[in-house]
């Protein structure tokens, strides 16, 4: 145990040697909404959206410091009332509802309520970093610190005491519980009233005190390091200000909460029936029936068409079946097979994603048969 613990430390001391790490603050300057600290060859920048809600952009080369545009966040800032004072070896921030403060030597944040309670603090050894193209942040761990959110995984909802990425993939065939699965979120919650929405889109790993007990941390591939700090006095306030930010999610329909049966798959028209009718027959409850890619038929992911061949009148199925208060949902991907009748079209319209030479990419391995994904930040 001695060993795997010396050796953890030393894995970690040899990474953070090779971090470059924000510096001595130098000067900043001010607009209406916003405060920049420059401090050697780096720069942070303060955003004030809200009085509650403060974005905070890591610039690692001060001469380029232009924002990164957003294609998630909906809100810009709200002339929100602040003011910067200076105290000589570090700064204050203050708004009607936080209070950072930001020592200069070297340059190190701090958030606190307006009572004064600390919130969150950057390692004193490091916050902002660099290292070749990715970025870190890192913040101490308060001793009864816990950490909810960031998406789909299969362990403890307490986050602390867990590191993972955040790179959302197609998980199928799994056995065990996967720290990393469909869906990530780089949106994280503390007990300590405070929420961090990490506005990036490339790749990223989360380390919630594994590496150094008392410390945790975000490092990205590649990009600009953003954070969104997000304060309330309850952790349902601070998800009510995450969708005010991002965009609130539609209500579904009442139906939707209730029993959806699914599973990979079925097969065909036969099989389907049969389910709903064990569930009747059985006297269990039955909301909707979720049928997975064959009823457009193996290795034409895209076609959006039934398999006529296994399928022979799904219209009838799915009115026989709401007569009976079940709701039939059908899968969609946004991968298209090459053997789908529509992959000519999409390709010809560039409408998939692409590599670095403009031509579209193929996922050659898709366990669906090759496929392209689509791009659904195309307009067209």
């Amino acid at each position: 145990m001695l060993k795997k613990f010396l050796s953890t430390l030393l894995l970690s001391t040899l990474a953070l040697a090779q971090i470059n790490f924000v510096e001595n603050y130098t000067r900043h300057i001010t607009t209406d909404s916003t405060v920049r600290f420059y401090a050697g060859t780096c720069a942070v920048e303060f955003k004030f959206v809200r009085s509650d809600i403060v974005k905070v952009t890591f610039f690692e080369d001060s001469n380029n410091t232009v924002e990164d545009a957003s294609l998630v966040v909906i809100q810009n800032c709200d002339n929100v009332r602040w003011s910067l004072s200076d105290a000589n070896d570090k700064f204050l921030i203050e708004t009607d509802s936080i209070l950072i403060r930001v020592d200069k030597f070297p340059l190190r944040i701090y958030y606190y309520d307006r009572a004064g309670k600390l919130l969150l603090k950057e390692r004193n050894s490091g916050g902002f970093g660099y290292s070749g193209r990715e970025k870190y942040v890192f913040f101490e761990i308060q001793p009864d610190e816990h950490f909810y959110g960031l998406g789909q995984k299969g362990i403890d909802i307490d986050r602390r005491g867990h590191a993972f990425s955040t790179y959302n993939q197609h998980i199928v065939g799994y056995e065990a519980p996967l720290k990393t699965m469909q869906i990530n979120v780089p949106f994280v919650q503390s007990n300590y009233n405070y929420g961090l929405y990490f506005d990036i889109t490339f790749p990223g790993y989360f380390d919630f005190g594994v590496s150094i007990q008392s410390v945790w941390h975000y490092k990205v591939e590649d990009g600009q390091m953003n954070y969104y700090f997000i304060y309330a006095s309850s952790m349902r306030e601070i998800l009510k200000k995450y969708f005010w930010l991002t965009g609130f999610p539609p209500i579904p329909p009442k139906w939707a909460f209730g029993f959806l049966q699914s599973k990979f798959g079925y097969r065909n028209q036969a099989e389907a029936e049969g389910v709903v009718n064990t569930f009747l027959e059985k006297n269990i409850p039955l909301d909707g029936l979720i049928l997975d890619l064959y009823w457009f038929g193996w290795g034409k992911m895209g076609n959006m068409t039934w398999d006529r061949n296994n399928w022979q009148d799904p219209v009838k199925m799915m009115s026989d079946f709401k007569k009976l208060g079940v709701k039939t949902i059908l899968i969609s991907e946004p991968y298209i097979n090459l053997s789908s009748i529509n992959y000519s079209f999409a390709d010809q319209n560039k409408f998939f994603a692409f590599d670095s030479t403009g031509k579209t990419y193929v996922f050659q391995n898709f366990w669906a048969t090759p496929s392209s994904l689509l791009d659904l930040t195309n307009p067209s």
